[in-house]
């Protein structure tokens, strides 16, 4: 008799547990009991600091410049090339400042803003060493300045990534794992560093208008 009552009890408290497990909010405030869409009613929503701040005020709309020009620029292209040779390879790290000089005379306005071979100054933003498998290395160089021009008025970023080996390196070492585990001889494989040689040429902007508006 008491195995038969407690066999009723766990049935009836594994019902309602069942009960609760299957509910379902989202089935239940957008479904009517014919498991048809219940009508769609609008909620409006408060905000009190929106209502505190801002109910009752008349607030002008911000007034868009439809007659913007977006081809207009003022940039200036300057050409440089690296003052001595740039590269992942050797003692360089985050922080350290490169030297570039102008390629040539660049004019602004009929001004000469940057004459031949004047020095300009960068900054190397990150440094990713080349690593096993054949990871590449890559570096970042930006903060362009010149001590006879205002600052923040020299835009660019050389943005370059090494040889990367690892499109071959990771397919090579899976291939020769099942030969007696000659795939790992690949792990040592590394990638490319990036070097930038006083022959090539960088090219950032001049812009003027960014001095004046704080860019």
């Amino acid at each position: 008799m008491i195995i038969r009552l407690f066999l009723a009890f766990l049935l009836l408290t594994s019902s309602a547990l069942a009960g609760e497990l299957i509910r379902d909010e989202l089935v239940e405030t957008t479904l009517d009991s014919s498991l048809k869409p219940k009508p769609y009613v609008q909620k409006v929503y408060k905000d009190k600091l929106v209502e505190k701040t801002l109910l009752g005020k008349n607030l002008p709309m911000p007034v868009p410049n439809l007659h913007y020009n977006y081809a207009d620029s003022d940039g200036v292209v300057v050409k440089l090339r690296p003052k001595t040779k740039i590269s992942t390879g050797g003692k360089l790290r985050d922080g350290d400042v490169v030297k570039f000089v102008v390629t040539q005379n660049i004019v602004h306005n009929g001004r000469v803003i940057l004459e031949k071979n004047s020095e300009v100054s960068a900054v190397v933003e990150n440094i990713s060493p080349n690593d096993r498998y054949g990871v590449p290395a890559s570096i970042v160089i930006s903060r362009f300045s010149s001590e006879v021009l205002p600052d923040k008025t020299l835009d660019g970023e050389i943005n370059l990534q090494g040889k990367n080996n690892s499109l071959w390196v990771y397919p090579l070492s899976y291939f020769l794992m099942p030969f007696f585990g000659a795939g790992f001889g690949t792990t040592f494989i590394r990638g490319g560093n990036v070097n930038i040689s006083p022959d090539e040429t960088i090219e950032i902007y001049y812009r003027p208008t960014r001095f004046r508006t704080g860019l």
